[in-house]
């Protein structure tokens, strides 16, 4: 049809182009070994650093989180004493990692756990009946403190008629700005998509996993101008007024 000669006549350097294209050549010079073909299992780690620069979440995931970093020095304080002994050797230029493993209702003989962690490889575990010894640092809003639900602490903090002040980050609502799906509310969760490990139930650990997490968490929230500014000015400060 005249049309269509018209057409291919008009556009005769476009399809010759797209035709070199997508010419597959077999005759270039190409050294290879039939054995470098065979079927290997994938190199896991950077597999999975690619995946996570692209974030390829759900290919990621398909991998597999790695165990859990059973690594560091992680322990439960007895007495008051060391507990105060410990807060206060803490510095005040980064913030702590605070978290609060609360004793299901019905559970005999157990207390609820507070974590506080100074470092990613150092963590502490408070039991309920030290909590009093922690007043005085939880209160200071000089220590900054990070945490995963904010909300839900402080309201923990009013029934025990305590006070938290210096809480400059949660890592949920940072998580969900940026990915707004229920992964935010769990931080096992979070432990699998961002940092690929498993994070365990010892509430010293978690609240060391905070510090890991909240690193990663900070670089992407830096890149999104916008969403930084929503949560500084808006979110964080909601969940205080909110709980």
């Amino acid at each position: 049809k005249k049309v269509q000669r018209e057409s291919l006549l008009n556009h005769r350097e476009q399809i010759l182009l797209s035709k070199e294209l997508a010419t597959i050549h077999t005759d270039i010079p190409l050294e290879w070994n039939l054995a470098d073909l065979a079927v290997r299992e994938p190199d896991r780690a950077a597999l999975k650093q690619l995946y996570r620069e692209l974030e390829f979440f759900s290919l990621l995931k398909d991998l597999g989180p790695d165990a859990e970093d059973t690594s560091g020095e992680f322990t439960t304080l007895g007495e008051a004493d060391a507990v105060k002994a410990y807060v206060g050797a803490l510095g005040d230029e980064s913030p702590v990692g605070v978290i609060l493993s609360r004793a299901a209702e019905g559970e005999l003989a157990l207390e609820s756990v507070m974590g506080v962690a100074g470092g990613v490889k150092d963590g502490r575990a408070v039991p309920e009946h030290l909590f009093d010894s922690l007043r005085e640092w939880l209160a200071d809003p000089q220590r900054k403190k990070i945490t995963h639900d904010w909300k839900s602490l402080q309201l923990e903090f009013l029934n025990r008629g305590m006070v938290g002040e210096g809480f400059v980050r949660d890592l949920m609502l940072e998580a969900f700005l940026l990915s707004p799906d229920n992964t935010a509310a769990d931080l096992g969760k979070l432990g699998e998509r961002y940092l690929d490990r498993t994070i365990g139930k010892a509430v010293e650990r978690r609240a060391a996993a905070l510090l890991e997490l909240g690193e990663f968490l900070g670089q992407q929230m830096a890149s999104k101008a916008g969403v930084r500014s929503l949560y500084e000015n808006v979110e964080l400060p909601l969940a205080g007024v909110l709980a």
